[in-house]
């Protein structure tokens, strides 16, 4: 489907944001600042546009309010018109896309994996599937991506020997990403940055011959291009601190430049001669912050200007139809989830390292533990500590190693949901819920090993409802655990607080597990902790199945004097608990793991407005 490009125009843009200020000893203060600054300006249908300037100067900000993206908290004043039209937030997002500077992708999949998934979320579910794969093997064509569209993306940060795609090639599938839905109105933040020249040049030329393809108007920011990038764009924006320094051809700027009293050397880069013109000396920051605003005030009072405002007149008196915007029947919420589901459960399928090596851990450690207690039958009172310690260790080992393993879960994951999000790709119940059914599978295998290991090395009771009810505990324990870590993540943002949380959770809930003290002795202020210690239910449930049917244990002449406790009743009631518990605790751990995971759930949507609306 061909796309006609548009044209975009711009008239007494003011963009002001509002800066909170936290005070110790007084209320925090408000203050506006103008990061745009009563700008006016025009892009021509089928032009590649550059926006310059130095850091800090308004570039992203200005391109977000164009493509009306990631506007935060931002308060926009002024007119933008594409095609003569005002466009709402849902439509703009139907005729354009938006390259991002930071690339943003699932590691573990191919380029290929990657474009079928986000073609079968954006496109019409009409589409058959062999009209779709004609279409991303011709974007994959275009970009530059063909040979290489079955490797791993990867990350920056890889260094695991395996081929994956690099820094440019990452940025091209960002662009064919985006091209999937055959925007009219392309914006790129910063394409080049991070890349090397080659890199940058291909990535550009890439952009550029979508122009000359027709139907694309693309706007870019970018920092300092080389020579060769700068000829590839058709018109350039300068800005300085919120206002335009120039907007038009390069030959134009060119001359404008010289006209006001900047000489050019015609060896120079001439994006390094604006940026110089405009930059601002710390040292000298006064004078050379006073030379860019009269730059911008003298391009306020030229011929060019005065032909931008008649084209933005123009522009908005002559109204012509937007294509894109016919109807589109996408896929249901439920196709949507068994998408991303499978991509989460196919990304963790692909990266077994860490699933690897918490088994690996588990495993040792149950070797260690079963080559250390050679005999565990209760006969005696030393049989009893012997025993007690056992299974509160087992039970520790499905508790805090699980609580941070979750910790760092959904923060790293958090970013690439965001900007799915914000694309209308994925929702937060479909994100929360794939996220946890990846996670299950690992959760059970981990738990199943280690007990089955355990029980076979300790040689515990030889009783199928014995082995059941320790493992039910176990994997209630552990996803108890993630699901509390996960929690903490999501409702404190920062892993120091979450780690400090775990500790302080340990040290709670340790006293009431009987192993300290018993529990009945505990002053009753405290006694509401215990009905929040998961780690308390799944010990007292082992301790249940094993010492419930121990009908003698032997005093020895050497414990005179000493407590007996002559059979397995007692041994629970020495500790604070009763055999009756078993299915309570079962089913109270069940009803803790439901409730964990709706408050996280709730917190994952609390932080979600708090970062729209911020």
């Amino acid at each position: 489907m061909e796309t006609k490009g548009v044209s975009i125009t711009w008239q007494n843009l003011t963009v002001k944001v509002d800066i909170k200020t936290q005070h110790i000893f007084r209320n925090a203060t408000h203050t506006v600042k103008e990061l745009i600054h009563n700008v006016n300006g025009h892009v021509r249908p089928n032009n590649l546009v550059a926006i310059m300037g130095a850091s800090g100067s308004g570039k992203t900000t200005l391109m977000s309010v164009l493509a009306n993206r990631r506007l935060g908290d931002f308060k926009v004043a002024g007119d933008v018109r594409i095609n003569g039209q005002k466009i709402p937030s849902d439509l703009m997002k139907k005729i354009s896309g938006f390259v991002y500077q930071d690339d943003l992708f699932v590691p573990t999949l191919t380029a290929s994996e990657h474009l079928h998934l986000v073609a079968r979320i954006k496109l019409d579910k009409k589409i058959t599937t062999k009209h779709r794969k004609a279409l991303i093997n011709e974007i994959l064509k275009d970009v530059g991506l063909t040979e290489c569209a079955n490797r791993f993306i990867g990350t920056s940060t890889d260094d695991d020997g395996q081929l994956n795609l690099s820094g440019g090639e990452r940025k091209r599938l960002s662009v064919a990403t985006e091209l999937l839905i055959n925007p009219a109105l392309l914006f790129c933040d910063e394409p080049t940055t991070g890349l090397d020249s080659y890199s940058a040049l291909k990535v550009m030329t890439v952009i550029r011959n979508m122009i000359n393809q027709g139907g694309k108007t693309i706007i870019c920011s970018i920092h300092q291009p080389s020579a060769k990038i700068l000829d590839l764009f058709h018109q350039i924006i300068l800005l300085h601190d919120g206002k335009i320094a120039f907007c038009g051809s390069i030959e134009n700027a060119l001359e404008f430049f010289q006209s006001i009293g900047y000489f050019y050397n015609k060896k120079q880069n001439p994006a390094d001669y604006f940026l110089k013109s405009l930059s601002v000396v710390p040292e000298r920051e006064l004078e050379f912050s006073r030379k860019a605003a009269e730059i911008c005030l003298k391009f306020q009072e030229s011929q060019y200007s005065k032909m931008i405002c008649e084209q933005t007149e123009e522009e908005s008196g002559r109204i012509e139809k937007l294509s894109g915007l016919e109807k589109i029947e996408y896929i249901s919420w439920f196709q949507k989830f068994q998408l991303i589901t499978y991509r989460e459960v196919l990304s963790a399928k692909r990266n077994p390292s860490k699933l690897c090596i918490n088994i690996i851990r588990r495993i040792a450690f149950a070797l260690f533990v079963g080559f250390c207690v050679k005999k565990s039958t209760i006969t005696n009172q030393e049989s009893i500590h012997s025993m007690k310690g056992l299974l509160f260790v087992i039970e520790n080992q499905n508790f805090f190693p699980y609580f941070y393993t979750a910790i760092n879960h959904f923060p790293k994951k958090m970013p690439l949901f965001l900007r799915e999000y914000s694309n209308d790709m994925n929702t937060p119940l479909i994100f929360y819920l794939s996220s946890i059914i990846s996670l299950i599978p690992g959760l059970l295998l981990d738990s199943i090993l280690f007990t089955v290991i355990a029980y076979v090395m300790l040689d515990l009771r030889k009783n199928w409802f014995a082995f059941f009810v320790t493992i039910m505990a176990n994997i209630l324990n552990s996803n108890l655990s993630v699901s509390f870590g996960i929690m903490a993540s999501l409702a404190t943002n920062n892993f120091h607080i979450s780690d400090t949380l775990a500790l302080l959770l340990g040290t709670c809930f340790y006293p009431f597990t009987g192993m300290v003290m018993n529990i009945r002795s505990i002053p009753a202020i405290f006694l509401w902790i215990r009905y929040f210690s998961w780690l308390t239910y799944a010990f007292e449930c082992v301790l249940i199945v094993y010492f419930e049917g121990v009908e003698h244990i032997e005093c020895s002449k050497t414990e005179v004097g000493a407590q007996c406790l002559k059979n397995g009743q007692e041994v629970l009631h020495s500790m604070g608990f009763d055999s009756a518990n078993l299915r309570g605790n079962i089913i109270t751990m069940s009803c803790m793991y439901l409730i964990f995971q709706l408050l996280s759930f709730i917190a994952l949507k609390i932080r979600l407005y708090f970062k729209v609306n911020n």
